[in-house]
């Protein structure tokens, strides 16, 4: 299979994200026990090989990396620019890792990993704590993805009672949610004072901490605040409503330990093919509609009628 890579884009630095799965995606590198990584003798040398790929190239600075049972994560970040290009590097990686696989299990026409690699340009410092995130939360989402498998499965139009008529719903989490008793909508505007922002975090926090099940789409640097403070508030629950479909969506970091407590759903009423960037503000106030009508428990004529 052939990953076409970004046209135009220098190689020979940058960050990046990189992903390499085994073939033919056999569990053969690790075991996940616990939520933590316990090398096979194949991820051993997975593992040495990719640390001598900055001994050879001291150019590369190996951020962090997620060996995993069929596949492996890495950040990667050239420190300067190389004579080599990062397609270089891995196939390098990739050939010695073959090598030592082979030489350890004496066939000599095994393979290990799939051809070429996934690749993420990582462009700004946020975006790469994101990417770092996602590697270091990877074992315990492997775990937690296992161990409850419904939370973390596409579930394709939905019907719920609560839920408007007309839209194509799609969710990840548990949908017992929307049976909540008390469901709030969370919209806080953007052109509000910094105290009025204030004063309504602040209620929200209130009223999640009296057991409301907050509902919204959290876009706004208010209704942020208020999904960073329901973190701190235990058994708190939130349904959060997406203003992008659900392809590329991937949970990372407190989100996946959330979703496999039933502690969060995730919908969306639009197709999977509405990119997540930029953020489509008519979609963000059709999601504050939604939000208040299934707050309201009104799935009827009331519910936006057109889908985007």
């Amino acid at each position: 299979m052939h990953y076409a890579r970004m046209m135009g884009h220098d190689y020979h630095e940058g960050y990046y994200f990189v992903t390499i799965n085994t073939a033919p995606r056999r569990n053969c590198l690790s075991r996940i026990v616990g939520g933590k990584v316990e090398l096979l003798p194949f991820g051993e040398i997975v593992l040495k090989a990719y640390l001598q790929m900055s001994t050879d190239s001291p150019e590369i600075d190996l951020r962090v990396c997620a060996i995993m049972p069929d596949h492996f994560h890495a950040i990667i970040v050239f420190r300067r620019r190389s004579a080599h290009p990062l397609g270089w590097h891995i196939r390098r990686f990739k050939a010695r890792a073959t090598k030592a696989v082979r030489d350890l299990s004496g066939d000599r026409t095994l393979g290990l990993f799939e051809e070429n690699f996934h690749d993420f340009i990582s462009f700004s410092g946020d975006e790469l704590d994101r990417y770092t995130q996602y590697v270091k939360s990877n074992p315990i989402r492997w775990q937690w993805k296992r161990d409850h498998p419904d939370f973390f499965r596409k579930h394709f139009a939905l019907r719920h009672s609560r839920l408007p008529r007309g839209i194509s719903w799609t969710a990840i989490g548990d949908r017992s949610l929307l049976d909540a008793p008390w469901l709030e909508p969370v919209v806080v505007h953007r052109r509000i004072t910094e105290e009025e922002r204030s004063a309504e975090v602040s209620r929200y926090l209130e009223l999640a901490q009296g057991g409301a099940t907050l509902i919204g789409g959290f876009v706004s640097p208010g209704e942020k605040e208020v999904a960073k403070g329901v973190l701190e508030i235990a058994g708190a629950k939130v349904i959060c409503l997406l203003p992008y479909g659900l392809k590329g969506y991937k949970p990372h970091g407190v989100a996946v330990k959330r979703l496999a407590e039933s502690k969060t759903l995730v919908l969306s009423g639009f197709p999977e093919s509405v990119p997540s960037t930029p953020i489509n503000y008519v979609n963000c106030h059709l999601n504050n509609d939604w939000a208040r009508l299934i707050a309201l428990g009104r799935s009827g004529d009331e519910s936006p009628d057109s889908q985007p």
